[in-house]
Formats: C-alpha cells, sequence, structure tokens
C-alpha cells in the first residue's frame, strides 16, 4: 500500500509524462507537383495531447481578425453579438490563452538529475528502403513544451517514382515515448531539368558571344601603330606607366635580395664587354679635336710692318 503522498507523488509523474503527437506537411516551393531531383520541405509539429497544435492556432487567429473586420464594416448593432458567437463556436480559445500565459519550458521529471533538466527531441528522416535506412535530411534537435515546428529538407532521387520515408521523433528523457510516421512521394520526371548536353551548349553560346564582343570592340577602337598598337593615347600612357611601375618594383625586390648585384649585373656587365667592340666610337664625330700648333699674330704683324718701313 502507498501513502497518500506516494500516490500523490506517483500521479504527478503520470501527469509528465508526454504523450505527444506530429503532424507533419511536404511540399517544394512554388511548384505544385514534385520532380525528380526537386528539394523537397518537410514542416514537421510536434505537440502534445489535449493541447492546441500551432496550425490551429493561426487558423483561430485569422477567423477572429475577420470577426473584427466583419465587425468594423458591418454598422449593424448586433455585430459585436456575431463576434461573441464566432468566438463562442472556437473549440480551443481557451487552451490559446493558456498558451499565451504559460511562457516557461517544460522541466522533465528527474529530481535526481544534477541540473534542470528540459525535455529534449530529435527529429530525424530516413529512407527506409535504402541500404540501412539512409538518412537523408539532417538531425534536428528541438527542445519540447506543449508544441514544436521544425523543418527537414531532402532531395528526390534521380528517377521517378514513389518513394516512402519515415520521420521519427526520440524523446531523450522517458522511454517508450518516440514516435514513428511514414509518408510516400511521387516523383515526376522533369522534362524541363537541363542535361549535361544543354550545359554544353550554353557554355559554347556564352563563349561565342564573348568572342563576338571582343570583336566588335576591336573594331570600333581599331589599334593603331603611332600608339603602338593601343588602342587610345590614355591607353598606351597608363600601361607604360604600369609598366614602369613593375620594373621599379622587380628592380627594388632583386636588389634588396642580392639577387640583382648577383646575377644580373654580371649579366650586364659580359653583354657590354661583347658588344662595346661593334659600337663606332663616336668621339670623332662629335666632339672637336684639340689644335696643338699655337700662332703668334704679334710676330707676324712685326714682320710685316719692316718690310713695308724697307
Amino acid at each position: 500500500d502507498y501513502t497518500e503522498d506516494q500516490q500523490a507523488e506517483i500521479e504527478a509523474a503520470v501527469k509528465e509524462i508526454p504523450q505527444v503527437d506530429m503532424r507533419w506537411d511536404y511540399g517544394v516551393e512554388d511548384e505544385k507537383e514534385i520532380f525528380t531531383e526537386d528539394l523537397v520541405t518537410v514542416d514537421v509539429t510536434l505537440f502534445r495531447k489535449g493541447c492546441c497544435p500551432p496550425e490551429f492556432l493561426e487558423d483561430s487567429k485569422e477567423e477572429v481578425a475577420k470577426a473584427e473586420a466583419d465587425k468594423d464594416e458591418d454598422e449593424d448593432e448586433d455585430a459585436s453579438d456575431k463576434e461573441e458567437e464566432a468566438l463562442d463556436s472556437l473549440d480551443f480559445v481557451g487552451v490559446q490563452d493558456k498558451v499565451k500565459e504559460k511562457k516557461k519550458k517544460r522541466q522533465t521529471l528527474a529530481p535526481y538529475f544534477p541540473i534542470v533538466k528540459h525535455e529534449v527531441w530529435y527529429i530525424i528522416l530516413v529512407w527506409p528502403k535504402s541500404d540501412h535506412n539512409k538518412l537523408v535530411a539532417d538531425l534536428k534537435r528541438v527542445v519540447m513544451d506543449d508544441s514544436v515546428k521544425t523543418t527537414l529538407r531532402f532531395q528526390v532521387p534521380e528517377k521517378k517514382g514513389k518513394y516512402t520515408y519515415e520521420i521519427h521523433a526520440y524523446c531523450d528523457s522517458y522511454i517508450g515515448c518516440d514516435i514513428s510516421r511514414q509518408f510516400q512521394i511521387v516523383a515526376k520526371e522533369n522534362k524541363k531539368r537541363k542535361t549535361e548536353d544543354d550545359y554544353q551548349k550554353e557554355k559554347e553560346d556564352r563563349e561565342r558571344e564573348e568572342e563576338e564582343e571582343v570583336k566588335r570592340m576591336e573594331e570600333e577602337h581599331p589599334a593603331v601603330w603611332y600608339y603602338c598598337y593601343y588602342s587610345s593615347f590614355c591607353e598606351m600612357v597608363l600601361n607604360g606607366i604600369i609598366f614602369a611601375l613593375l620594373c621599379v618594383f622587380i628592380f627594388n625586390f632583386l636588389h634588396s635580395r642580392g639577387y640583382w648585384q648577383d646575377y644580373v649585373q654580371p649579366v650586364i656587365e659580359i653583354s657590354y664587354n661583347l658588344t662595346s667592340k661593334y659600337v663606332y666610337d663616336l668621339d670623332r664625330i662629335f666632339i672637336i679635336p684639340e689644335v696643338e700648333e699655337e700662332f703668334d699674330f704679334g710676330s707676324d704683324i712685326g714682320g710685316e710692318s719692316g718690310e713695308a718701313e724697307m
């Protein structure tokens, strides 16, 4: 026999054991049908039995908003009565208020656990007919309250046909509360999907368009010899500046590392010594030779005057 305190403790533990159900919805964004190699989105909702799932709460909010809009548009005196009737027709209005009031996360019944433990669920999506129940989506970890929603995504195989998938929800706090559900999709062959030949053709078309664009630019701006075969004077000057800066950078780099003194400078000296034999001595042409004979203009004048006196 159990005492009253023990019976109360047992009843409290039984109430804490989760009775969770699952709802799911799947589809492809912006598409009504599922084709091969599409990315399918699965919206999974876990909720405690007896509590209102989020989808119903959203529908309730829409109905309440619609009732309020009808109240504003309708000027009849009975508009308020109609709104009350619309609210009374909702089955989970009280549950909705209860969910709003409750903000704290539900704690697991674990009195001997060293820290506060929350009820955590792991949701996975598998393909049972594949080898070893292939996991087709990332594992999702959610903290359970009265309800929780998460999203899974997977890619449809390449072949058309029917495929069966399983959604598993595992609880890490209580034994025997796990959930497993199956759903089936029908994948149609996507005739609009591009093949390897289509991608290759698009690549060739892009390359041909780029070549035509280059030819058109060359025809509009032809290169001329007096601009060093550049299309304009500004382009020639700009390339010259860039080339000069590049040469300065290379020279500074080689000189700072000692490569210029060790490898480049000897090559320049050897080249100069070899080519200097074939270079004309231009000093004879451009430099005026020095006059060695000096003329005494005074003596000549004196001699001429002496002859004249005679």
